[in-house]
């Protein structure tokens, strides 16, 4: 596991705890990621392209929660399809065509149309 922060004081409240997160791997702040993140791993790399390719467009993407300020805090989820559709509806939007690169956290072939 890596924890991503945003700043340095939220790096440290997160390596004050490193000693409960045994499975906590690196901490890095946004400004400074390194490249590579974290050593290459070819059976690691295998495993998480399976699971990739078993994601649906109706599995949970992302649960996106709210504060709470009109009322009890919240989760909404958000499904690959949810992710896919933003896209579809959004890239003609971006210029660029077709073979224009892009840059996108979503991994899923579902995130892609083919």
């Amino acid at each position: 596991m890596v924890a991503v922060c945003d700043d340095a004081r939220q790096a440290a409240r997160v390596e004050a705890l490193r000693a409960r997160l045994p499975a906590l791997r690196a901490v890095v702040l946004m400004d400074e990621l390194p490249a590579p993140l974290l050593p290459r791993d070819p059976a690691l790399e295998s495993a998480l392209l399976a699971r990739a390719a078993a994601v649906t467009p109706a599995a949970d993407a992302s649960i996106v929660y709210t504060s709470g300020t009109t009322g009890l805090p919240k989760g909404c989820r958000l499904t690959h399809g949810n992710l896919g559709a933003i896209q579809d509806a959004t890239l003609p939007l971006i210029k660029g065509g077709p073979g224009t690169r892009r840059t996108s956290t979503c991994r899923s072939p579902t995130c892609w149309p083919s």
